[in-house]
């Protein structure tokens, strides 16, 4: 563990540790827990939080958390982390130099085993999509702006007899492809 950082059991026993005001909090849970988190957070008084991406998973989670930060007066950061790499960074500068001409497509494609995560259903994440779009996508609209999706694919995963639909590990070719020329028409 690095100096300083202390691993507690409890919200409660973190609260003693490091009173609210003096604290900001990052909240990686999947989005369909992150409202419960969120409130929890708000009842033990803690305000500034820096949230992963999507803040939300639909309309409804989106309203509680709107609703949370109106009641408590939250300050809420979203982030995501693939934009904001070194990588990410070097390649928007290549890209803005033009010194290897005009970025016409950019191609995402992960091979990520995820056999255990793929087979349940509780852990606010149903499929690779729910997973590695998002960053992906994100990353490819920091690179590129407005851009079009040119393609998605997903296959069931299948582990002996059971199947679960939709749910493929990406070494069963999850990937994403968006075409897209800044400056002009997405292509």
């Amino acid at each position: 563990m690095p100096d300083g950082v202390a691993v507690v059991p409890s919200l409660a026993e973190a609260r003693e540790s490091l009173p609210p005001d003096r604290a900001v909090v990052h909240v990686c849970t999947p989005p369909a827990s992150r409202p419960a988190v969120l409130a929890e957070l708000c009842e033990a008084g803690y305000r500034d939080l820096i949230v992963e991406k999507p803040l939300a998973a639909d309309a409804e989670e989106l309203a509680a958390v709107a609703e949370l930060r109106a009641r408590h007066g939250l300050r809420l950061a979203v982030v995501a982390h693939w934009p904001a790499s070194a990588l990410a960074g070097r390649l928007r500068d290549l890209i803005g130099s033009g010194g290897r001409g005009r970025l016409l497509r950019i191609d995402v494609t992960q091979h990520k085993p995820r056999f255990t995560r793929s087979l349940r259903t509780d852990d606010g994440h149903p499929t690779a999509f729910d997973v590695e779009l998002p960053h992906s996508l994100g990353l490819v609209l920091s690179l590129a702006g407005p851009a079009e999706t040119t393609g998605a694919r997903l296959t069931d995963l299948r582990i002996g007899g059971p199947c679960a639909p939709g749910s493929a590990p990406h070494s069963s070719n999850c990937g994403t492809r968006t075409g897209c020329a800044p400056g002009s028409s997405p292509t």
